[in-house]
């Protein structure tokens, strides 16, 4: 890398009171020191976090589907995305975390219930469903919110009846 005539006398001037030193701790002496940037995220938005899926495996009544999509994307960005969707499409916390509930309740459904049909444990429903910063630009949570959530979403058929299929 090329220096100017300054620049060599002042890595000259760094060797001769470190004599041990490289150019590249002369060069490290003089870049800006990042400082991390803890930042705090708001209750709701930690709440609706811990709820969307990190990838798109997950187990339901007792069975785990396979999938290799992984859906969380930087937290920075996502709480960015979340705090400007909640003004674009004028919801509140409570409403995007309903919205999330009720997508992610369907989806485990929708993979159980063609799992009982083709006894496929590599289908997973959450490989189509978009990840966490694009989810909520996109807007797609509008067509959950007045969706309502099911309390009780296990299936009554025990796990065990299907251990015996061959797979």
């Amino acid at each position: 890398m090329p220096v100017t005539l300054q620049q060599f006398n002042n890595i000259k001037a760094f060797l001769r009171v470190n004599p041990e030193g490289s150019y590249e701790d002369w060069f490290n002496q003089y870049k800006p020191k990042k400082e991390k940037v803890n930042k705090e995220y708001s209750e709701e938005f930690e709440t609706w976090w811990s709820i969307y899926p990190t990838t798109a495996t997950f187990d339901f009544n007792g069975v785990k589907f396979r999938a290799t999509r992984i859906l969380r994307e930087d937290k920075a960005t996502t709480y960015r995305c979340y705090e400007e969707a909640k003004k674009k499409h004028n919801v509140t916390d409570s409403q995007l975390l309903h919205a999330l509930k009720v997508e992610v309740q369907q989806r485990k459904e929708a993979t159980w219930n063609r799992y009982q049909k083709t006894h496929s444990l590599d289908y997973s429903d959450f490989q189509y469903m978009k990840a966490s910063a694009a989810y909520l630009n996109s807007g797609r949570f509008s067509y959950y919110i007045d969706e309502k959530l099911e309390e009780n979403t296990q299936d009554t058929t025990p796990v065990e009846s299907f251990n015996s299929i061959d797979i």
